[in-house]
């Protein structure tokens, strides 16, 4: 048996501080980069389902993985990146 790493995205909040005069200045200098991450506040979601499909894993692997979902109940949805042997 081997071991596999999988690179999976996931959907994570981090907070974010900014000074501003209204909330539109504040998300305007949010996407300015002018807001500064607070510690601590990043906080696990979900996995990123719907960011893939398996129709975009490389040829071989698509084949292999849906050889081993056939059955499941799956949409072609996928949160995997990658997925290498270790």
């Amino acid at each position: 048996m081997a071991t596999f790493h999988i690179e999976a995205y996931e959907v994570h909040i981090q907070t974010y501080e900014v000074e501003a005069n209204n909330r539109a200045e504040a998300i305007k200098k949010f996407m300015d980069g002018q807001a500064s991450q607070l510690d601590d506040s990043l906080e696990y979601l979900e996995l990123a389902e719907d960011y893939k499909s398996v129709n975009d894993l490389e040829r071989s692997l698509k084949k292999d993985v849906l050889k081993a979902l056939d059955g499941l109940d799956d949409d072609g949805k996928t949160c995997i990146r990658d997925c290498y042997k270790f």
